[in-house]
């Protein structure tokens, strides 16, 4: 191996040491279980992978989310208490957790939360 293909390591090896920066500053934003029936809840779901939990919180978690690995950035919500609760139930089985990360402004009870590994 000559010097040439020495700097050629040394610069890709550099290079490489960046990269998880890079890729960590790329990532699309985690997906939002959100509540329809509330326009907040609505706002906040449009340009983002959404999914609709106004019917059955627990039926759209065993439907997406269910056996599946979790996401790199997590999943976020933006529901009821009630919804947040069976969310953290159902995450927990599966060896995740949630964790509240707000409330809303208004009267209305709706919670952010974040479901992580």
């Amino acid at each position: 191996m000559n010097r040439r293909e020495n700097l050629k390591l040394i610069a890709l090896g550099t290079g490489a040491a960046t990269l998880p920066g890079l890729a960590l500053a790329a990532q699309p934003a985690p997906p939002l279980i959100y509540d329809s029936r509330f326009a907040a809840t609505r706002a906040r779901a449009q340009g983002v992978q959404a999914h609709d939990c106004a019917h059955d919180a627990a039926q759209l978690w065993f439907a997406r989310f269910a056996r599946q690995p979790l996401p790199s950035g997590g999943i976020a919500g933006f529901t009821t208490q009630a919804d947040s609760l069976i969310l953290a139930d159902l995450a927990r089985r599966e060896g995740f957790r949630l964790r509240l990360t707000g409330t809303a402004p208004d009267p209305s009870g709706l919670v952010r939360w974040h479901i992580t590994a």
